[in-house]
Parts: structure tokens; sequence; C-alpha cells
């Protein structure tokens, strides 16, 4: 997850984002939450039964994606752990190709999601 936030964190910064913390966080929540989504589909179809309501309106969206932000909100931003985390791949030469990790990492997730939704419902 660190190395995912720095990723998304170096592509954000080099479009001269004025709230690159923010918009970094933004993205890997909604990367979460599309992981997260493709596991309550997946949970749904095992137990036969609903756990989230099939026509979200946009209060329904938000509440659903609290526990993905707030989750995210203590890995990333409590005692600004975000600093802790640039500083250390700033310092090392750990990271290799953060575009296509980052990038990579949005389009299978939700390619993950969409064959999961057409797999689970079409049978």
């Amino acid at each position: 997850m660190r190395y995912l936030f720095y990723c998304f964190y170096r592509i954000i910064k080099g479009n001269n984002d004025s709230t690159p913390y923010f918009t970094t966080y933004a993205a890997i929540s909604a990367v979460n939450y599309m992981n997260f989504f493709t596991i309550v589909l997946i949970i749904e179809r095992i137990l036969g039964s609903d756990i989230m309501p099939k026509n979200l309106n946009k209060l329904g969206i938000v509440i659903s994606a609290l526990p993905v932000l707030i989750l995210n909100y203590y890995l990333f931003f409590y005692k600004k752990r975000y600093l802790e985390i640039i500083n250390d791949y700033e310092k090392s030469n750990k990271i290799n190709h953060p575009n296509w990790v980052a990038i990579g990492s949005m389009v299978v997730s939700f390619l993950l999601l969409a064959v999961t939704k057409k797999i689970l419902f079409y049978f």
C-alpha cells in the first residue's frame, strides 16, 4: 500500500497538482473502493443475499465508501504518515516504474470489478 501511495503521489505531483496529498488520497481510496466493492459482490453471490442495495444513490455511495476513506485516512494521514512514506521512497532507490504501477492498479481493479460483476450476475 505504501508503494502504491508513493506511485500515485509521484504521478500527481508531476502534474503540478495544487493538492497532491489529497488527490493521492482520493486516487488510492478509489482503487480500494473498487476492490472493496468487488469483494462485496463475491460475498453476496456466495451468501445468496444482498449486503448492499442494488440502486445506490449518491448518498448511499458516500456512506458505503466511508470505511475505505476512514481506513485510508489512518493509514496515510494520521500523524502525517504520508510524509514518512514519501521521505522513505525519496531517499531510496526502491521505486521502479511508478506510472505503470499506479495506472495498472487502477485498470486491474476496474477490470476485476467489471468482470466479477458480469460473471457473477450472468450465472
